[in-house]
């Protein structure tokens, strides 16, 4: 089974996706760029979903998924960003970043796993 991190600092929507996920991923979650660099550091992910906004005494998504890039470990990772910023030109420059998958907040459980599986050619 493929393993899947959700970070992202609101407690309710970490929950919400560990359940949406947990069918389909090992599932781990983290509250803030400490955290996941925490869990990438004891385990490999096919999957890194990244809340865009991760609070105000953090760093943001985009930045936190560029940094996990530079690790040699993970760059065959699908970053996905999981966010409120739903407008055109918030989509094309999430994915202009360098996410492989855009979902806007509120989660599609369906259109999101069905992403996921393509891009993880399952």
């Amino acid at each position: 089974m493929k393993r899947a991190l959700y970070v992202e600092d609101d407690m309710i929507n970490r929950l919400i996706m560990e359940k949406y996920l947990v069918n389909d991923f090992i599932v781990d979650t983290a509250s803030s760029s400490t955290e996941c660099f925490f869990q990438i550091e004891r385990n490999t992910y096919d999957v890194i979903l990244l809340d865009i906004n991760l609070g105000h005494n953090d760093i943001d998504g985009i930045t936190l998924m560029k940094q996990i890039r530079k690790l040699d470990l993970h760059r065959t990772v699908v970053f996905g960003a999981i966010t409120a910023y739903v407008d055109t030109n918030d989509k094309s420059a999430i994915l202009n970043a360098g996410f492989d998958l855009f979902h806007p907040k509120p989660i599609d459980r369906t259109k999101l796993i069905s992403e996921l599986k393509t891009l993880l050619n399952n």
